[in-house]
């Protein structure tokens, strides 16, 4: 049973990287391994630098940061993983992460994103500016509903990053 159990774990890590906790859920709850056989196993897998919390807190971080999560998000993720707050500062320094820098890259796609919208919304309603005196009633009420429109996003995209943990 344990060569069996070996051989599963090695499967799943020559996948990916695993959280210890996330491994020793995946033995017992998939493949109905003894809690105390899994445990034995993951200490010596552990011990035999084949699983590896920092590593994994590393790959984490930069897969997080990758898809656009912020270092709130990330840590909050990894205590839930039952990863030691010790082992994700260690983590945290050696990704060497410009988290600000993963924000202002999120943030100016989405303004991208909010400009592009804006621009298709326009065009479906008709506006046009050629041939328009500029500075009548209704380029005004079209102003100020389009700042008002690009206020809201702008809000949206706050809420969006307080979401990813920014």
């Amino acid at each position: 049973m344990e060569n069996s159990m070996r051989s599963i774990a090695f499967k799943y890590l020559a996948k990916r990287e695993y959280a210890p906790s996330e491994l020793r859920e995946k033995l017992i709850q998939a493949h109905g391994f003894f809690p105390v056989e899994v445990d034995l196993l993951i200490d010596d897998l552990i011990c035999q630098d084949i699983l590896s919390e920092l590593r994994f807190v590393e790959i984490y971080l930069r897969s997080k940061a990758r898809r656009g999560y912020g270092p709130n998000y990330c840590r909050k993720m990894l205590l839930k993983l039952d990863i030691s707050s010790e082992k994700i500062d260690e983590g945290f320094a050696l990704a060497k992460i410009d988290w600000h820098e993963v924000k202002e890259k999120l943030k100016q796609k989405k303004l991208k994103e909010i400009e592009i919208k804006k621009a298709k919304a326009l065009k479906a309603q008709g506006h046009k500016t050629e041939g328009r005196k500029i500075g009548t009633n209704q380029d005004a009420r079209m102003n100020f509903n389009s700042e008002f429109k690009l206020n809201l996003e702008m809000h949206r995209l706050n809420q969006k990053l307080y979401k990813k943990g920014f």
